[in-house]
């Protein structure tokens, strides 16, 4: 699976604050630009994207509109919710000023297929910035200062050259969770921004990240990614599932919160959010490492393209008896 993570630092124009989730507040200004970039048909406005001849191709498309000629196969094709090809996060708190002069910082992730969207995706956050952030009219101009590839923290581009220097893709593959290699263990995750799950179904919305629920958002959104480039994960989900059921939360530190994002498309505000904190977990884990290590990557449960879902592992106690610790995250 390929992947890239670039950082956008911009610096403020004015006084501007962004509300509790400013990562919804850039994906959306970004994701305005970047439509305007890619998109073709800007006489026929009734055209849905996925109606699109080019909706396979589509930059913004494959960032925004996900869908299942993107990913289409494996173990995604059994959900509603089809996982993104990108996700956003802000690199500050929420509803703080930032003064005129200072500098914020937004990161991207894209996966799979959308890594070839990346110069437009440039291209657009350079176009966002200079139109402005924010809900006021006028917008807050904020010029894009640089960008730096968030694996190597090389430079991309920045004001002061003027050069692009396009970040290679990262690639990772990881092998296939097996339960006769499994052992117990008991693992500490820390949920940096609020994570949340949909139950299939109920339909509910779930706030508790049970092992199983993480571990069934990670196959889903890992088997998705590859398929976005045409390679197929062969797994056994149901027996994998069965395991990860058998692991329970031990020790939890964990507070709600509730983030609130505007929907350009519907108009209206809608209300988001889930949890943050620490998990500990324990039971026949083992197997399970590498997939998480994988989920710092791509994030886990319900709206992680605004921002949610972000995770840690912070340990692993692969000794129980012995209390031996093995820490693998500040």
């Amino acid at each position: 699976m390929r992947y890239m993570h670039l950082n956008f630092t911009f610096e403020a124009g004015s006084d501007i604050t962004f509300n509790q989730n400013p990562a919804n507040t850039f994906r959306g200004a970004l994701g305005f630009q970047l439509r305007d970039i890619a998109c073709f048909q800007t006489k026929n406005s009734k055209l849905f994207c996925n109606k699109c001849s080019h909706f396979k191709d589509c930059a913004y498309a494959l960032c925004y509109e996900t869908g299942q000629s993107h990913v289409s196969g494996g173990f995604s094709e059994k959900n509603l919710d089809m996982p993104h090809l990108m996700t956003a996060d802000a690199c500050f708190e929420g509803g703080k000023l930032i003064k005129r002069g200072e500098r914020f910082s937004f990161s991207v992730w894209l996966y799979g297929k959308a890594v070839e969207a990346v110069l437009k995706m440039i291209l657009a956050a350079h176009r966002a910035g200079n139109i402005g952030f924010g809900m006021k009219d006028p917008k807050t101009v904020c010029p894009l200062i640089e960008i730096k590839d968030g694996i190597t923290a090389s430079d991309v581009w920045s004001r002061d050259y003027d050069k692009i220097s396009l970040p290679k893709p990262s690639n990772i593959i990881i092998g296939e969770p097996l339960p006769e290699y499994n052992s117990d263990c008991e693992v500490t995750l820390r949920f940096v921004s609020p994570v949340s799950f949909k139950d299939n179904k109920s339909g509910r919305t779930l706030r508790h990240p049970d092992f199983f629920r993480v571990v069934g958002s990670l196959m889903r959104r890992y088997s998705s990614f590859m398929t976005s480039e045409g390679k197929q994960v062969d797994w056994n989900f149901a027996e994998i599932s069965r395991v990860a059921k058998e692991v329970k939360a031990v020790k939890s530190d964990l507070r709600e919160v509730s983030w609130e994002r505007f929907s350009q498309r519907q108009r209206r505000r809608m209300s988001c959010g889930g949890v943050v904190g620490t998990v500990a977990y324990r039971g026949p884990a083992s197997m399970f490492l590498d997939l998480l290590k994988l989920g710092e990557i791509v994030k886990c449960g319900r709206k992680t393209t605004f921002g949610q879902g972000k995770f840690k592992v912070v340990s692993v106690n692969q000794d129980l008896g012995q209390n031996a610790v093995r820490q693998l995250a500040a």
